[in-house]
């Protein structure tokens, strides 16, 4: 099942998409792109911010007839930006023109959730 992130827009809607992004850029006038776009704290200029940390929900049905008890509903991604690997500090990102080596940390949390929703897959 592929994932889903999903995101706030205008009118406090939101907008869905299947996959998730793993980085976004910033031009040199500061004008955000793609996915920086959700985050205001994405405000340095010619800049790449790296989506490092990764929150998932899995929404499963709970099916009694069946041996393996559980179906897969969703899995929805939530794709953060952190500087430390325990979370922390502002959003990671590397200038555009930075050179070197770059040390990049990835981490990802997972949330299970009961759902009312019957799996897609069910007769």
């Amino acid at each position: 099942m592929p994932v889903t992130w999903c995101y706030d827009v205008e009118d406090e809607q939101k907008f869905c998409n299947p996959g998730f992004p793993i980085g976004c850029y910033v031009t040199e006038a500061g004008r955000p792109k793609d996915a920086c776009i959700v985050n205001p704290n994405f405000n340095e200029k010619d800049a790449f911010y790296i989506f490092n940390h990764v929150d998932i929900t899995i929404h499963y049905h709970i099916v009694e007839h069946e041996q393996l008890g559980a179906r897969l509903v969703a899995a929805k991604i939530e794709p953060k930006s952190f500087q430390s690997p325990d979370c922390s500090g502002g959003p990671k990102f590397l200038k555009n023109k930075q050179t070197g080596v770059f040390d990049i940390k990835y981490t990802y949390s997972v949330k299970f959730v009961v759902s009312t929703m019957k799996s897609p897959w069910s007769v």
